[in-house]
């Protein structure tokens, strides 16, 4: 997965929690599954991107 792709799937998991999901999951840069369950969390990995 590409880093654009990463960051793309990223947006969308963070659009889902501030929508009201509970939990968004996306993938690392090894691919492995990161499940976040607030939008500051996500949002944090966002930037580290």
């Amino acid at each position: 997965m590409t880093h654009q792709q990463r960051l793309e799937e990223a947006k969308a998991a963070l659009h889902k929690l501030q929508t009201g999901s509970l939990r968004a999951t996306v993938r690392d840069s090894e691919g492995n599954s990161v499940t976040f369950h607030a939008p500051q969390q996500l949002e944090h990995y966002i930037k580290s991107l």
